[in-house]
């Protein structure tokens, strides 16, 4: 029993050895091979622009220990630079005392790849980190962000096996625009509905410039044309903020495409949407409409009980939800005085009609309409001097009675009659024909106790002979 623990014993314990020793290995990097400048730094700002020469150096860490052979990979931005050297002068391999140190550079993948990789040869012989590794020189042949990762590494012990390391790559900025950003609002493929007291609001990501101290400024390019061609494109440049707002009547409805730029002492950068648009409706006022009825310099005549009929035609809207009243404005004032004018509100036909009664006789009237939509936005008609001249048929106007005079004695012996006048009853009636109607009698309640009536009398004088009227009596 014992004789067999014992060799279970002796079994296990190899192998948590080996279980340590490979969570050691491949969960915690043995060290770190890295890029940077001759003052240390991962990140090189050059504002020399195209021909620039400029040192990295391929360096490990100092965690990196017993190590004899490391391969790199390094992108390479060819349209940006250009390799001037590399070499592994005063590097950790060529300063051991023993081996034979093998080194290579290469560019892959067209150029693409930076490949840099050295080796030891001799038994046991390894170098220890911190060190150099490499020294590359370069030269700028383009601006923009260089950017140079290690894509792919690999670093092998004197028993060459496989060791874990971490990596850290190098920027330069060569006379470099700000940094990337983003379009916020309008969103891509957005609606809007904007009343003409509103503005659409340009919103983007702020950005910075790579350079320290360095000033960022925005340019606004929208327009109809997805190309952005100038002639259906409005620029605003020189702002400061990332938000513009636009008035609406500054815009035009329709499809609207949108883009920014970033700008700094040394090169510009477009947001990284150029293609995003969104469709504007923008409000608009109730469409151009003409007046009807009554026309232009006509003339008129109701009766006093009639209507007189105002009639337009019908304005429009293409406002979504919306909905047009209409006022009607009518006055004896060719420029609509108030104590003058009439307003008929809220008319949500296009058609009212006005009791000739309210209106004044004989009359030149001026009339308008206004039509006024859900936001309030007003369009007069067309036509806002048309009058018309009307008659009003009403009651004959006032008269007097002339003969016989108030208190007036006949003598009926003498066989003449008695001759009744009158004066003529004005009328506002054009070709007006006036009849009369005669009341007389004993008793003062006329018409009601007229003894006698005669109509349909046309001239203003009537003769009544003595034998139909009472003697001695007084008439009325």
């Amino acid at each position: 029993m014992n004789k067999i623990s014992g060799i279970t014993r002796c079994r296990i314990f190899p192998l948590l050895i080996f279980l340590f020793a490979f969570l050691a290995s491949s969960a915690y990097p043995a060290g770190k091979i890295y890029l940077e400048d001759q003052s240390g730094n991962d990140s090189l700002f050059i504002t020399s622009g195209v021909g620039t020469e400029f040192t990295l150096q391929l360096k490990a860490d100092a965690a990196l220990l017993g190590f004899h052979l490391y391969v790199v990979h390094i992108s390479f931005p060819k349209d940006l630079l250009d390799t001037v050297y590399i070499n592994d002068d005063n590097t950790l391999f060529r300063l051991l005392d023993t081996g034979f140190v093998i080194f290579g550079k290469y560019l892959r993948n067209d150029s693409t790849i930076l490949r840099i990789e050295s080796m030891i040869f001799g038994s046991g012989i390894a170098a220890d980190g911190p060190g150099l590794l490499a020294t590359i020189r370069l030269r700028a042949k383009g601006e923009g962000a260089a950017k140079l990762s290690i894509v792919y590494s690999e670093v092998r012990d004197v028993h060459n096996d496989l060791m874990t390391v971490s990596t850290q790559g190098a920027v330069v900025f060569i006379n470099a625009p700000p940094f990337d950003f983003n379009l916020v609002s309008p969103a891509n493929q957005s609606s809007a509905f904007l009343a003409l007291e509103d503005s659409l609001r340009f919103v983007w990501h702020a950005t910075r410039s790579p350079y320290s101290g360095d000033w960022v400024k925005y340019e606004l390019l929208y327009g109809s044309d997805a190309g952005f061609d100038p002639l259906f494109t409005t620029s605003v440049s020189n702002l400061t903020d990332t938000t513009l707002a636009v008035t609406a009547p500054s815009l035009t409805g329709g499809r609207l495409y949108w883009k920014e730029r970033a700008y700094n002492s040394y090169n510009p950068v477009w947001s990284l949407e150029t293609d995003w648009y969104c469709d504007i409706s923008i409000a608009q006022f109730p469409s151009p409409f003409s007046l009807v009825s009554p026309a232009n310099q006509t003339s008129l005549f109701k009766l006093y009980t009639e209507n007189l009929a105002f009639v337009w035609n019908r304005s429009t809207t293409t406002n979504p939800g919306d909905h047009i009243v209409y006022e009607l404005h009518y006055s004896w004032s060719a420029t609509f005085l108030p104590s003058a004018t009439t307003i008929l509100t809220n008319l949500s036909d296009t058609t009212a009609l006005v009791a000739a009664s309210v209106l004044l006789g004989h009359q030149r009237y001026y009339w308008k309409v206004k039509a006024i939509n859900t936001l309030s936005y007003e369009t007069w008609s067309q036509q806002t001097g048309w009058y018309f001249d009307l008659t009003v048929g009403a009651y004959p106007g006032a008269f007097q009675l002339t003969s016989p005079g108030d208190n007036a004695q006949y003598d009926l012996n003498c066989h003449v009659g008695v001759n009744f006048q009158w004066n003529h009853a004005p009328s506002n009636i054009p070709n007006d024909t006036m009849t009369y109607t005669v009341y007389f009698g004993p008793n003062a309640n006329l018409p009601a106790s007229a003894t006698f009536d005669t109509s349909l009398i046309i001239n203003n004088a009537l003769s009544i002979g003595e034998n139909r009227l009472a003697h001695r009596q007084l008439h009325y």
